[in-house]
């Protein structure tokens, strides 16, 4: 079974010295980076990190450790939390700012830095938290962005600070899974898809008010969730659908079982790198997107 550990006495908590990937808790592209990073890179571990709590996962062997985060001063001067090769932060959230700062300031370690999207300009920041976000990309001592996009952000808001180009990239999936199912799904062909979690960010505000203009003949079907609904059912009734969480290799059976013949994206905040618009490519799906 998982170790879980809770601890609330000094421990070593850091077996070996591979990268240490720091992560906001909340999933998503970033998330799925990660652990395809750590699928080729079996020494490293993720901290996912909160104001509150930071929990350590060994993808590898399925361990995780979960931490008082007032504890994390108190770990990184008395050495237990070892001496990873680097630190990799993949968010520039106050959290992660705070836990790379203390960890590579107890431990000498750099940390690197990679803007997986638009977050550490987000205008609707105060002037303070902008700041210090830039200020902690700055400081990092290599950035990389998934995006040539996000790149001249980096390097606009960073006056000419070097970043380097790294696209994800994804692995053609082996077969669906057995328990791929739509045992909820109404009847009849749904020709829109959109693909992954829809929040307001991401423009769900326009796809409700986009849906209600289709003609009857056309549907949408969610492959994924929304911010407002994650189990399956209604989103508008009788014009678009929520099919709920999936594994992105179930794609193109889904695809099929809904009659979906192209992809659609709805405008919301500047994007990097989209996993759902490779999941849509290799599901064989054209795709309308914004710019």
């Amino acid at each position: 079974a998982p170790l879980v550990m809770n601890l609330t006495r000094p421990e070593r908590v850091q077996p070996a010295p591979g990268v240490l990937h720091v992560v906001p808790a909340n999933g998503g592209g970033v998330d799925r980076c990660v652990r395809d990073l750590c699928r080729w890179r079996a020494s490293d571990a993720i901290v996912h990190v909160t104001d509150t709590q930071h929990v350590l996962e060994w993808p590898g062997s399925g361990t995780f450790v979960p931490l008082d985060a007032a504890l994390l001063s108190d770990l990184a001067l008395g050495g237990n939390w070892g001496r990873p090769a680097a630190v990799h932060a993949h968010s520039t959230a106050a959290p992660v700012r705070q836990f790379c700062q203390t960890l590579c300031g107890a431990t000498g370690v750099p940390w690197v830095l990679t803007l997986h999207d638009i977050g550490f300009t987000e205008p609707a920041a105060s002037p303070f938290e902008r700041e210090q976000r830039l200020r902690f990309a700055r400081a990092a001592a290599a950035r990389t962005a998934p995006s040539a996009y996000i790149v001249d952000v980096v390097q606009r808001s960073l006056d000419g600070a070097p970043c380097r180009l790294v696209e994800n990239g994804v692995d053609h999936w082996a077969d669906a899974s057995p328990g791929t199912t739509c045992a909820a799904a109404p009847e009849g062909c749904f020709s829109i898809a959109v693909i992954g979690a829809i929040g307001e960010h991401k423009g769900l505000n326009t796809l409700l008010e986009f849906a209600v203009h289709l003609p009857p003949t056309l549907r949408v079907v969610i492959i994924g969730y929304t911010a407002q609904q994650l189990l399956p059912g209604w989103a508008v009734p009788d014009r678009v659908w929520m099919h709920g969480v999936f594994e992105p290799c179930d794609l193109p059976t889904l695809v099929r079982r809904y009659a979906v013949q192209w992809a659609f994206f709805p405008p919301g905040v500047p994007e990097s790198y989209s996993y759902a618009l490779s999941d849509a490519w290799l599901a064989g799906l054209p795709v309308a997107v914004p710019d």
